[in-house]
Formats: structure tokens, C-alpha cells, sequence
């Protein structure tokens, strides 16, 4: 285990309570977003960042040579895991806009509710664990 289950807990919380708030501004600029897919959307995070964990490729942890933004390729697995589980989520469950809204518009919310997560969860990989 790379880091202990407190640890990937408490990282899992902070990367979904981010996430919502995340989406919380974008609700609140574009009100396109339903409040509920937000929600679950951020749980949804969450869980990809645990069952990522969960598998501890401490051997994957070697940081690539880039100094503001020490990447790993571990990191990188974190980021594709969660945006594939946002994605299957948004397939089984469609990310939904509120009425009113064009299908080119419904497209611009799938696409930044399944890029917002992952880009948290990577972000948080890379400079808290």
C-alpha cells in the first residue's frame, strides 16, 4: 500500500468535496448543470480515487523531471481511473441539463462533467500523496 486507508479516505473526501464545489460554480454561472448528477458526479469521483488506490502500484511512483508539476506515472493512473469511472457513470446515467438546453449544450456539460473530476483527482494525487 502506497499510502495508508485513512489517508486515501480523507484524500477521497477532499477530491470530491472539491469537485462539487467545482461544480457548484459552474451551476451557479451557467445553471445548466442538475444539482443532483453534481452530487453524485463528485461521489462518483471520490470512489474512482479509492478503487484507484486500492491496488498500490507503488512501483509506478517515480516523479518525471518536470519541477512545478512532479507527475508520476501513478498519478497519471489516478487521473485515467477516475475520468473512466466518471465516464462509465456518464454513459449508464447521462449527465443531464436542465430544461431548455441545446444538444450541443448537453455535449459542453458531459464533456466538463466527466474533465472536472479528473483533473481534481490528478491534481490532488500529484501534490498531496
Amino acid at each position: 500500500m502506497l499510502i495508508g486507508w485513512g489517508n486515501v479516505f480523507l484524500m477521497a473526501g477532499v477530491v470530491s468535496l472539491t469537485t462539487l464545489l467545482l461544480f457548484q460554480l459552474y451551476r451557479w454561472q451557467r445553471r445548466e448543470l442538475s444539482f443532483i448528477n453534481s452530487v453524485v458526479s463528485a461521489l462518483v469521483c471520490g470512489a474512482g480515487f479509492v478503487i484507484f488506490n486500492f491496488f498500490s502500484l507503488s512501483g509506478l511512483n517515480n516523479d518525471l523531471p518536470i519541477p512545478f508539476f512532479p507527475i508520476s506515472p501513478e498519478d497519471m493512473g489516478c487521473g485515467i481511473t477516475v475520468l473512466l469511472i466518471t465516464l462509465l457513470y456518464g454513459f449508464l446515467i447521462p449527465i443531464s441539463a436542465n430544461n431548455g438546453s441545446n444538444q450541443t449544450n448537453r455535449w459542453q456539460i458531459r464533456i466538463t462533467g466527466w474533465m472536472v473530476p479528473t483533473l481534481v483527482a490528478l491534481v490532488i494525487d500529484v501534490y498531496f500523496i
